[in-house]
C-alpha cells in the first residue's frame, strides 16, 4: 500500500482492528480534535454507544446523553455477525441541538459498513 493512498489500518485500546478512509482527516477535523496542547495527534472525547440503528434513532436526541462537539458516536451490533450483509448504518448525524449550532458531523465508529460519512472521522468494520 502506498502512503496516503486512501485507507489506514488502525488498532489500539478501543478496538483490535478497523479501516479508516484517510481523506476525511481534513484540517478542520485536525484543529478540532487533534491539536490539544501537549496531546497533539490524540483524540479524546466521550463515547456515546448505541446498540443498533433503532437504538440510535430512539436516543440520539436524548438530553441525558449530554452529547457535545467532543463526543464520538459508536454503533455496535450492525456488523456481519449481527446483521446479515453488514448494514450501512454507521453514517450517524449529531443530535438536533448540535445541527442547529452548525455542527454537521461528529466522529463515528461502528462494526458495520458506511456511506455518506465523507466529512466525518469514521473507522469502519471495527472488531473488538
Amino acid at each position: 500500500m502506498r502512503e496516503r493512498a486512501g485507507c489506514l489500518v488502525l488498532k489500539g485500546n478501543l478496538f483490535d482492528f478497523a479501516i479508516m478512509k484517510m481523506s476525511i482527516a481534513w484540517e478542520g477535523f485536525r484543529q478540532r480534535y487533534l491539536s490539544d496542547p501537549g496531546h497533539e495527534g490524540v483524540f479524546e472525547g466521550k463515547a456515546v454507544v448505541f446498540d443498533g440503528s433503532k437504538d440510535y434513532h430512539k436516543r440520539i436526541n436524548d438530553p441525558s446523553l449530554a452529547i457535545d462537539e467532543r463526543s464520538i458516536l459508536v454503533i455496535r451490533g450492525v456488523g456481519p455477525l449481527d446483521w446479515l450483509g453488514s448494514a450501512e448504518v454507521v453514517n450517524m448525524q449529531p443530535p438536533d441541538h448540535l445541527l442547529k449550532r452548525g455542527i454537521i458531523s461528529l466522529p463515528t465508529i461502528g462494526d458495520g459498513r458506511q456511506s455518506g460519512t465523507a466529512d466525518s472521522w469514521s473507522p469502519a468494520g471495527v472488531t473488538c
